[in-house]
């Protein structure tokens, strides 16, 4: 077993500022780190644990799930509305060990219909999923599967979500 996550992300707020894509980790407090990161910097939010939040949050605070494993970094998905900034959308899709990368394998084939396209493009993004799945087997240079993908869901508008 290796020691990384991959999250599939599509974060905005209604000043159409977000982040998009499909990233790697070494550990999940690195990906939550992102996460708590991208909600100060583009949504002015102060990420306040579950754990230590007031009865009341502040108009400025983001309620983050107490995270102990990959799968509870999805705590932080969802519609989140806020007087000032509007709607918050965040969603992550957790890819942390085989069973939840063939998962995300199958939707993407699913999704974009890769298996029914039947070209040199469609076959290697296949390949490229099938690396990822793999990756958790065995250690192995995830860097070209990891780009592909991302560009994937970038030019595909992220229909997953």
């Amino acid at each position: 077993m290796t020691d990384h996550i991959f999250i599939s992300l599509y974060a905005v707020n209604q000043r159409d500022i977000g982040g998009a894509g499909f990233l790697a980790f070494p550990s999940v407090r690195d990906a939550e780190e992102y996460l708590k990161t991208w909600l100060e910097r583009a949504c002015a939010l102060e990420c306040i644990p579950e754990t230590e939040a007031p009865e009341a949050l502040p108009e400025h605070a983001f309620l983050c799930p107490q995270v102990e494993e990959a799968k509870d970094l999805e705590g932080f998905n969802g519609f989140h509305s806020y007087e000032s900034l509007g709607v918050v959308s965040l969603f992550v899709q957790v890819l942390y060990d085989e069973k939840s990368a063939r998962r995300f394998k199958g939707e993407c084939i699913k999704e974009f219909s890769l298996d029914k396209i039947f070209s040199d493009e469609a076959d290697e993004m296949i390949e490229m999923l099938e690396a990822l799945e793999k990756s958790f087997r065995e250690p192995l240079d995830y860097t070209r599967p990891l780009e592909m993908v991302d560009g994937l869901l970038k030019n595909q508008g992220l229909a997953l979500f």
